[in-house]
């Protein structure tokens, strides 16, 4: 695969360099194909030999980063999509917005928090005397439910023990009258025997 790359050559801080098409697998500083162009960073000179860069790129040739971008600015069409994006550092300024606005932000979200915890210790007073005062009326209907059901025993134990004391007196009634009874057949029973008695010796 070849590539379309700058090429530095010169002395030290004196940079130089040529446009050239190599193999990506070639060094940077070492052996090229072609050399299609230089740029003088110094004097701002640029060569390009436009009838190589566009034969190159036809055959599949892709420019570097840096190539493609001066590619564009001297009328090479179908080199933007070689241009990698790059993430350019923030200036002070921004730097400085951006740090003021996430201030913002949290002294924003921490009296959001200082409010619903306000909210949240006031609304807690209010539960808690909801709860006793629910509380309170169990216990009163708890202990009104067991005064009436102790109320309703001993109503209870009442007649019974009433009914108890009124049979035993009628139990007696209806025992001294079967005691009567029997003694008046005895009686009875006698006197018929003394008179059956008193006429056979009549007889005789």
């Amino acid at each position: 695969m070849l590539k379309i790359r700058f090429q530095r050559i010169g002395r030290r801080k004196l940079p130089f360099f040529r446009i050239v098409v190599a193999e990506k697998k070639f060094p940077v500083k070492k052996r090229f194909l072609e050399n299609v162009g230089t740029f003088d960073p110094k004097t701002k000179d640029l060569v390009l030999q436009k009838e190589a860069i566009e034969k190159y790129l036809k055959n599949g040739a892709q420019p570097s980063d840096r190539v493609a971008r001066v590619l564009v600015k001297n009328g090479f069409k179908n080199c933007e999509k070689f241009i990698a994006e790059r993430k350019m550092k923030p200036t002070r300024a921004e730097r400085e917005a951006a740090e003021n606005a996430k201030k913002a932000a949290e002294e924003k979200a921490a009296a959001a928090d200082s409010k619903s915890a306000e909210t949240s210790n006031a609304e807690k007073p209010e539960t808690e005397k909801s709860k006793s005062e629910n509380a309170e009326e169990n216990l009163k209907s708890e202990t009104s439910e067991k005064t009436k059901t102790e109320n309703s025993k001993s109503e209870k134990i009442e007649k019974n023990s009433s009914e108890k004391v009124d049979e035993k007196p009628a139990e007696e009634n209806s025992k001294s009258e079967k005691t009567n009874e029997d003694s008046n057949s005895k009686s009875e029973e006698k006197s018929a025997e003394d008179s059956k008695k008193s006429d056979e010796k009549k007889e005789s």
